[in-house]
């Protein structure tokens, strides 16, 4: 189950806050990244047939996608 989100987070639409949130969640992405111990990447997640790698490489390629790197 999912949490709700913390009280008092408010996002910001404008380009330049849309920029830094996303650079906040790139730069946290390659954080976890770099952070994970490699016998973590085969760990399973609550997704059927999803490891942790298959989430991870999933989000990477979206954000990717959004970015015209394909």
């Amino acid at each position: 189950m999912f949490a709700a989100p913390a009280s008092g987070i408010v996002a910001d639409s404008s380009a330049s806050g849309l920029t830094a949130q996303l650079d906040e969640v790139w730069t946290s992405l390659a954080f976890v990244g770099a952070a994970m111990a490699d016998e973590e990447w085969v760990f399973d997640t609550p997704c059927p047939g999803w490891n942790v790698a298959a989430q991870y490489a999933h989000m990477i390629g979206t954000e990717s996608s959004l970015l015209s790197r394909h």
